[in-house]
């Protein structure tokens, strides 16, 4: 405990809940695993040691994340795993696209992280306190009591979330994940598919007794979630770098986002196993250009209804069309089958995942719902009323469960007719052509300028790097010109004529 002054002090310590423990396990499990990963995959890097240096560092701040009491030193740890993050995709920092995709990175998060320090300053104006259990009750009381403004209590919210959003990358401040895949393959796995862009999630759930009692704070978090599933599953279809589509799958971190305003926990078990066992079966040799006439993914397939399905949809969709590429391709060389130390991980990580959704699973008991993660979740700061009901009996779950497995099964089922090896039954059908019946003309001249013009703006993603490019970087840099013209000639200049 540090006194800084007499009426505050500033305390290090531990919080170690149910939250705390589950994000304590992913980050140590999966951290492991991909160290040992790592072992054989950088064995040849002259870097050796300096990646297991750095990734031993980012699993120290992520640990520290995960347990931290207080607002305070969770932005301490909050910015270390950032300095990791640049370290760590900026690993091979003599590629001039590794040392501008670290740099993006870093000025990205940086602009989550300033909202992320206004907001923490604003609630202790608010409350007077740092600590979790103190912040939440004093502010709950202070919510009752109608003794806060709420429009100022609603600015501190949403600057705390602009944290979040810049770790997650989430829209609009998404646009340097995909650029990050610049970075050794096991880097991609631990950081940006399984753990730090989990922080942000984790970041809301802690946070979640403030988020839920401030009107409308929920309702953004689940529209960011939305804009950013459907953006990031339509931008991906066009990418022909496979790990830069499939970073641009933040989608999947905009579905936890959006599953908050139903329930706490399902956030918790399904992006890490999105990620972790992805990118680390994606070999060096991968890449899109490569694979049997990619760029008909441009084509605008019939959307379906809800738009959240639909990015689902897409999202199933696009990874279907990367396992159906590669039938039957020629390659100039070929992978080998990896070393023990690298199947391993994958072995236990893909048993894991098999098993794990069996945790959600509600089993009725005594008329209460008691499914094995929400009693691990079970709040160990108990500050909001809950109310036990009456949990959902197996007809409505298998009725959930088989349209969430329908929508699964039509992305995969458009994929494969799709884009099916030439060598199957679809050898000569132009499908396009034979469902559309569109012959050469005007009509058909439209049509493929839409279609260029879709593929052009997924390509590019949505040009929102392009829009940031002109709009930001080329503002900021003229502003810094006429301030140096200005300082030199007008405030020099008087000054020098006077003299």
């Amino acid at each position: 405990s540090w006194i800084i002054i007499n009426d505050f002090s500033f305390e290090l310590g531990y919080l170690i809940d149910p939250l705390t423990s589950i994000m304590s396990i992913l980050i140590t499990t999966v951290g492991i695993m991909v160290l040992i990963y790592s072992d054989n995959y950088m064995a040849h890097d002259q870097a050796y040691l300096r990646f297991f240096a750095y990734m031993s560092f980012f699993s120290a701040s992520m640990l520290g994340l995960a347990t931290s009491s207080n607002l305070i030193q969770i932005y301490i740890f909050w910015e270390l795993v950032g300095v990791c993050s640049y370290l760590l995709i900026g690993f091979w920092f003599t590629r001039p696209l590794a040392a501008n995709a670290c740099q993006k990175a870093f000025v990205t998060n940086r602009i989550g992280d300033f909202g992320l320090l206004l907001g923490i300053l604003g609630f202790f104006w608010i409350t007077g306190s740092f600590e979790f259990r103190d912040l939440f009750e004093i502010f709950n009381n202070l919510i009752l009591n109608h003794e806060v403004n709420f429009l100022f209590v609603t600015l501190c919210a949403v600057l705390l979330f602009a944290g979040a959003i810049a770790k997650s990358a989430q829209f609009p401040l998404h646009v340097w994940l995909p650029d990050a895949m610049e970075g050794p393959t096991p880097i991609s796995a631990l950081i940006h598919a399984a753990t730090m862009v989990a922080a942000g999630i984790f970041l809301v759930a802690r946070l979640l007794p403030l988020f839920i009692v401030i009107p409308y704070i929920m309702n953004l978090i689940s529209l960011v979630g939305i804009i950013t599933v459907l953006l990031g599953a339509t931008l991906a279809l066009a990418q022909k770098d496979i790990k830069r589509g499939l970073a641009t799958f933040e989608g999947r971190l905009g579905v936890q986002f959006q599953n908050y305003i139903g329930k706490q926990k399902i956030p918790f078990y399904s992006l890490s196993l999105w990620g972790k066992r992805v990118y680390k079966r994606i070999n060096k040799n991968v890449n899109l250009l490569t694979m049997n006439n990619k760029e008909r993914s441009s084509f605008l397939k019939k959307k379906i209804d809800p738009i959240h399905d639909s990015a689902r949809n897409v999202t199933r969709h696009f990874i279907t069309i990367v396992h159906f590429q590669f039938e039957n391709e020629k390659f100039y060389s070929y992978p080998y089958e990896s070393d023990n130390t690298m199947l391993f991980p994958l072995l236990v990580l893909s048993l894991f995942t098999l098993f794990v959704g069996s945790i959600g699973i509600p089993l009725r008991k005594e008329g209460v719902d008691l499914d094995i993660l929400s009693k691990w979740l079970a709040p160990s700061i108990n500050l909001l009323s809950q109310k036990l009901h009456n949990s959902t009996d197996w007809y409505e779950f298998f009725k959930d469960s088989a349209f969430s497995v329908s929508i699964a099964f039509l992305g995969i089922f458009i994929a494969a007719f799709l884009y099916k090896s030439s060598h199957s039954s679809l050898l000569n059908l132009d499908l396009i052509n034979s469902v559309l019946k569109i012959k050469k003309g005007p009509n058909r001249i439209l049509r493929d300028k839409i279609l260029n013009a879709i593929y052009n703006w997924s390509y590019n993603r949505a040009y929102i790097d392009s829009l940031y490019t002109m709009s930001l970087t080329r503002g900021i840099r003229k502003s810094a010109e006429f301030i140096h013209f200005f300082d030199r000639r007008v405030i020099d200049g008087i000054t020098n004529g006077f003299g």
